[in-house]
Formats: C-alpha cells, sequence, structure tokens
C-alpha cells in the first residue's frame, strides 16, 4: 500500500502524520532538515532530502505515494504542475487550485471570482508615484498594505494612515523589488474569525467550526468558541464558506475571516492547508481537522459536521531563549483540562511558536459557566516556555 505524501515537515505534517497513525494510513513526509519536527518525532515516516530543488529525490519521493498534500505554500503553482505531471501523482488542492492562493493578489482575484465579500482592494504596481496616485483614487487613506507572498503572523503588513507613510510601506513590501503589493481599506474589525472547509472536488463539503482568534502584535494568542457572534454572524460566516463549493477545489482549506462594527462578514484570507486556529478540534471535536484531510486523502466515508465542545487554545511562544524548552503551566479551574502539545522545536526563542495547549471543559454546565476568554488570557499571561 502506497502512502499519502505530505510536503513539508513542520507541525502541521507531524499532526497529519498522528491522525493518520490514528487510522493505520501509512504516510511520508517530505523534510529538508533533519532538526524539523517530522524528523525528530517521527524519524520513521521522514524522508530527508537535500532540498526541494533536487529533481531526482522529489520524484523518487512522490513515487512512493499514492496521493500527496500540503503543510506549507512554500511551494510554487509552477514546481507543483511539474511534479504532478513528471511523477504522475496527483497533489491534493492540485498545483491549478494552489496557483488561486499562490500570493495575496490572487487570493483576492480568486474570492471576487465568487463573489465572495472583501475589503475594497487594489493591486497596486510600476513606478511609486504611479502607485501612490492608484492608491489614493481607488482606496483614500488610512490603507493595509501587504506584501504579496511571504507575509505571516504580522509579518508582511503595515497600516499606512498618511501618503509619507504610504510610500514608505509600498517600497519595503514589494515596489523596490519590482513586485506588485495588495493594499486594502482599513475597515473597523469588532472580530477576527476564522473557519475550515473540507472540500471534496464534486460539490461536496464539511465545515469545521465557525471561532474567534484574538491577536497580539499581529500573531494569534487565543481561539475561542463564537459566543459573542450573533446568530446572523454565524450562519452568514457559513453562507460565505459554502460559496467555496462551486469552485472545484479538493482538499482542506482555511480561511481568515473579519466581522466588522457594521454587522458584515469580510473574507481576509485563504490558506490551502490545515491552519493554527482549527487545532482546537484535535481536542474538542470527535475528528479534527488533520483526521479529516487523512479521510479525503484515503477514501474513507466524511462526517456531516464538526461539533465544537466548550474550549480556548492559546497558542505557545517561546519566552527566551533555551535550547531546552521546558513548559509549566497555571493552575486551571476543576472541570477544565489541559491538553498541551509542543512541536518538537529544540531552539527556542522569544515569539517563535513552540506549540498549543486547548483547554477543554470536561462537560457542558462547566464550560457555560466558564469565561473561556479571561481562563485563556490568563493561562496565556502565566505560563512559562
Amino acid at each position: 500500500m502506497k502512502a499519502i505524501g505530505i510536503l513539508g515537515d513542520g507541525q502541521l505534517a507531524l499532526m497529519l502524520t498522528q491522525a493518520a497513525r490514528a487510522r493505520g494510513v501509512p504516510v511520508l513526509a517530505l523534510a529538508t532538515s533533519s532538526d524539523s519536527p517530522m524528523a525528530r518525532l517521527c524519524p520513521a515516516e521522514t524522508v530527508l532530502v537535500s532540498s526541494t530543488r533536487d529533481d531526482d529525490a522529489l520524484l523518487a519521493f512522490a513515487r512512493r505515494c499514492s496521493v500527496m498534500t500540503l503543510e506549507s505554500e512554500f511551494w510554487t503553482a509552477e514546481r507543483l504542475a511539474w511534479l504532478e505531471r513528471e511523477s504522475g501523482v496527483p497533489v491534493v488542492p492540485s498545483a491549478a487550485h494552489f496557483a488561486w492562493f499562490e500570493g495575496k493578489l490572487a487570493q483576492r482575484r480568486f474570492f471576487a471570482s465568487l463573489d465572495l465579500p472583501g475589503p475594497r482592494w487594489c493591486s497596486a504596481h510600476g513606478e511609486l508615484d504611479d502607485a501612490v496616485a492608484e492608491v489614493l483614487r481607488a482606496l483614500g487613506l488610512p490603507v493595509v498594505v501587504k506584501a504579496d507572498r511571504g507575509g505571516y503572523d504580522g509579518l508582511g503588513v503595515r497600516v499606512a494612515a498618511t501618503e509619507p507613510a504610504l510610500r514608505a510601506a509600498l517600497t519595503e513590501l514589494g515596489l523596490a523589488r519590482g513586485d506588485a503589493v495588495l493594499v486594502e481599506e482599513k475597515v473597523a474589525i469588532e472580530a477576527e474569525l476564522a473557519q475550515g472547509i473540507l472540500l471534496t472536488g464534486q460539490g461536496g463539503s464539511v465545515l469545521l467550526p465557525l471561532v474567534e482568534t484574538v491577536q497580539r502584535d499581529g500573531v494569534c494568542n487565543l481561539v475561542l468558541p463564537p459566543d459573542r457572534l450573533p446568530e446572523g454572524v454565524v450562519a452568514h460566516a457559513a453562507h460565505v464558506m459554502r460559496l467555496l463549493e462551486g469552485s472545484g477545489l479538493r482538499g482542506l482549506f482555511s480561511v481568515e475571516l473579519f466581522w466588522t462594527r457594521d454587522g458584515r462578514v469580510l473574507v481576509n484570507e485563504g490558506a490551502p492547508r490545515p491552519h493554527n486556529s482549527q487545532h482546537v478540534t484535535l481536542d474538542a471535536s470527535p475528528v479534527s481537522q488533520f483526521g479529516l484531510l487523512i479521510d479525503l486523502l484515503a477514501g474513507h466515508p466524511l462526517p456531516e459536521s464538526v461539533p465544537l465542545r466548550r474550549v480556548c487554545m492559546v497558542n505557545l511562544l517561546g519566552r527566551r531563549h533555551t535550547d531546552a524548552p521546558t513548559l509549566v503551566l497555571p493552575a486551571l479551574p476543576p472541570g477544565v483540562v489541559a491538553h498541551p502539545m509542543l512541536y518538537g522545536k529544540t531552539q527556542c526563542r522569544p515569539g517563535r511558536k513552540m506549540g498549543h495547549v486547548n483547554l477543554v471543559a470536561t462537560d457542558d454546565d462547566v464550560g457555560r459557566a466558564l469565561d473561556l476568554r479571561a481562563l485563556g488570557e490568563r493561562v496565556w499571561d502565566e505560563y512559562t516556555l
């Protein structure tokens, strides 16, 4: 039996491997570092190569697989298309579909083609004076300026409220390199949300739970149930997600959303892979986002829905420089169980994502009585790592 191939060796590959093991499904992960989470914690399922640019090694890996999937966007559609063509092994999502998510501008065009709601936006390119004039004409100020590729966890994003700030952001985030830059209107945000969807490619789908993500300094520190959202907002988010069903996409996709102060639900950006915000499903749902993707790729039956118990997830960022990170959590109230997971990263440094912990209520009555946000904030403030 050939394996499901994972094109990557980070923590998402690790969690996909754990889900596959639980189902008796063989997997192989393509690793480029002997110090990666996969190489350290799952060496039996890890294939180490010198570089993803090594054609022979990449084809040898692919031919050991029945299907391959992604754990990051650190690929190009061109490279994935070559791999599919030369190996004869499909990638899920396909190279053609990955191209729709390859950069933030490509995503905006794709979302617009499906009439998904989003902020007003424009592409800034060419000479700086011309780009500034186009942004001011199309959007005015203030705006959010985003690098087309490579930005994550608050990196590659600037807010510009003045023309000098706009010029500096456009130059830094792309124009100086000859790259186009995405510029969006700055919307008044009530909350940041996220939701995942498993798409079969034939119009079928399974929605993952809608969650609220809480940010500090551009990085998600908490993930919460959508307790404070009106029912209409939850329903509208589900409607927006289901607009993806007619796209032909196959695989697991994650979408970050804005709930605006004037009541709209807008698409921020997407990812063609599992997402940090859905790690809550590992310990608070009957099936996790990783199990869903493995089930799709292995041809297993899929559930109709993925309910979520009362849970708060805290992302665990490094607090100090150390080669021997040790997690210490504060005491929790009765009826709450902590499910910590560290990702096997040996180099701990301030701000590095080292793991997460799901704080799960033991029953619904306990959960309803809990202020999950306050609990999560206390754990965030008091844990050491």
